[in-house]
């Protein structure tokens, strides 16, 4: 159904056996278009909609598979939904997303003190969007795409220590402008599938991250219904 979930289920990637994860501690509310990171042996989870726009921040214990909510002292970044977020060098980095309005600003979460940080910069932002996609590599977080009130298939990179913004520019055609598409990095490379540019995608292609030159992938063999909202990871050189 439609109806917002907040079960955890995990996957083995021997066998591909699911199984369903019970807790005896407090969960966080149902909700969707949250985000979550891995830490420490732990999935961070920060905001989403419930229902109304959240800015809570769960940890799942990944061996007891016991929630925390965490709790701050700083000043929180506002509710929201459809953001991304990253891991680097012991902070979740969370940028854009919904909160009554499309944003565009960057915070940081401490994963030690659990302490927020908002992230000022003097350079051009990206424009207030949401539902895009990024990823880390090599001390930047790498967003592509989303909404702001139209499709994007603009590439941004934000260096996470001057917290500078640079619009990435490419000679090579691009995908087509869309919001909702999944990302990873792989070997030096943004790989992206999926997404809604009018209708939705299935198509894969490949950012190279030094010259910035976007590759369309195709295959000959069967490929996955077009979609918005894919997921994806990377696992021993698959997505």
């Amino acid at each position: 159904g439609s109806s917002r979930k907040n079960d955890v289920w995990t996957l083995s990637l021997t066998s591909y056996d699911w199984t369903e994860q019970t807790t005896s501690t407090t969960k966080p509310s149902a909700r969707n278009s949250h985000s979550s990171i891995l830490y420490g042996g732990q999935m961070v989870v920060f905001g989403g909609n419930d229902g109304t726009y959240k800015n809570d921040v769960w940890t799942l214990n990944l061996t007891s598979y016991d929630w925390t909510q965490l709790t701050t002292s700083a000043t929180k970044p506002s509710a929201r939904y459809a953001h991304s977020s990253i891991f680097y060098n012991g902070q979740m980095a969370v940028f854009g997303g919904y909160d009554g309005s499309n944003k565009n600003d960057v915070w940081t979460l401490n994963l030690t003190s659990y302490i927020w940080t908002e992230v000022t910069t003097s350079t051009t932002k990206p424009s207030a969007r949401v539902y895009h996609t990024s990823i880390f590599y090599e001390g930047q977080m790498v967003v592509f795409g989303g909404y702001d009130g139209s499709e994007k298939n603009d590439v941004w990179t934000l260096n996470l220590t001057s917290y500078d913004w640079t619009e990435v520019t490419t000679s090579t055609t691009k995908p087509t402008a869309r919001y909702s598409p999944s990302s990873i990095l792989y070997n030096g490379q943004m790989v992206m599938f999926g997404g809604y540019d009018g209708s939705r995608k299935n198509d894969v292609w490949t950012l190279n991250l030094t010259s910035y030159d976007w590759t369309n992938r195709t295959t000959s063999a069967t490929k996955p219904s077009a979609r918005q909202g894919p997921s994806s990871v990377l696992y021993d050189g698959q997505m």
